[in-house]
């Protein structure tokens, strides 16, 4: 259901693969939802989650300083956005999620999966011309 088309590519390799393993981490979550008969269904949602939570950190973090080394002036705006997303997932409580709760879930990787689609087309896609330009 989440996957990474061409038109979210930026062209820099290490930017795509970390994008293509956020989308993948969703689509994961997503396909554990979908299975009928799954022992420990939602723990093993609970821990998709967190990961995706952690690797979007970890990817905003690697993203930054490829933005710092190109000296990209809206910088700090970018950095705004991607605090302005970690602080969304972080109030998502995950260890509420009990059974049944399958909308809610994929509400939650809705919202993360559209922010992040919407995030690499028009902020992403500002910095990529200063990476270009400095190879």
């Amino acid at each position: 259901m989440f996957e990474l088309t061409k038109e979210y590519e930026t062209g820099i390799d290490k930017i795509d693969k970390e994008h293509r393993r956020l989308f993948e981490l969703a689509d994961e979550c997503y396909n554990l939802l979908k299975e009928e008969v799954c022992d420990n269904k939602y723990e093993k949602v609970k821990k998709v989650i967190n990961e995706l939570k952690d690797y979007a950190k970890f990817h905003f973090n690697e993203e930054e300083k490829l933005m710092e080394s190109v000296r990209h002036k809206q910088i700090f705006t970018h950095k705004l956005q991607h605090d302005y997303f970690i602080e969304k997932v972080d109030a998502i409580d995950i260890d509420d999620i009990e059974s049944n709760q399958d909308q809610y879930i994929i509400d939650i990787l809705t919202f993360i999966v559209a922010w992040i689609r919407q995030h690499i087309l028009s902020k992403d896609a500002q910095y990529v011309h200063d990476v270009e330009q400095s190879l």
